[in-house]
C-alpha cells in the first residue's frame, strides 16, 4: 500500500508542477477552462490541489512531524506551506500571472483542512491497531 501511495504522491506532484508550468508560460489547458467556468473554481482548485498534496505527503511520510515553537507540525504540512508561499510570491515576477492573496489564503485553508484529515486518519488507524 505504501508503494501505491508513494507513486500517487509523485504523480500528483508532477501534475501540480505541470499545471504551474502551463500557467507560468501562459499556455491553456482544459483544466483552466473548467476552473474558469466553475463559480469560485480558482479558489476551490487551490483548496483541493494543495490540500490533497498535503494529505498525500503527510501519509507517505507516515505522519512524521517537526517541532516548531514547541508545536508538532506534520512535515508534509510544512513542505506544502513553504511551497505554496514561494509559488504564490513568484507570481509577482511573471507577466502572465497575478498575485492574489485570496488564492494564497485558499491554498492555506486546503493545507490546514487536509492536515486535519491526516490527523483523523492517523487516529482512526491507531484505534484500529489497538483493537
Amino acid at each position: 500500500m505504501y508503494k501505491v501511495l508513494a507513486i500517487l504522491t509523485s504523480c500528483f506532484t508532477g501534475f501540480i508542477l505541470w499545471i504551474l508550468y502551463m500557467a507560468n508560460t501562459n499556455q491553456h489547458t482544459m483544466y483552466f477552462e473548467i476552473v474558469q467556468q466553475t463559480p469560485y473554481g480558482d479558489k476551490i482548485g487551490h483548496v483541493v490541489l494543495f490540500g490533497l498534496l498535503t494529505l498525500f505527503i503527510n501519509l507517505v511520510t507516515i505522519g512524521k512531524s517537526v517541532c516548531i515553537s514547541s508545536v508538532n507540525i506534520y512535515t508534509g504540512t510544512v513542505l506544502v506551506t513553504v511551497f505554496v508561499t514561494f509559488e504564490e510570491m513568484s507570481q509577482l515576477f511573471f507577466t502572465s500571472r497575478t498575485f492574489d492573496l485570496l488564492d494564497y489564503a485558499a491554498s492555506l485553508i486546503g493545507v490546514l483542512m487536509f492536515s486535519g484529515i491526516t490527523y483523523l486518519i492517523e487516529n482512526a488507524e491507531s484505534r484500529r491497531r489497538k483493537n
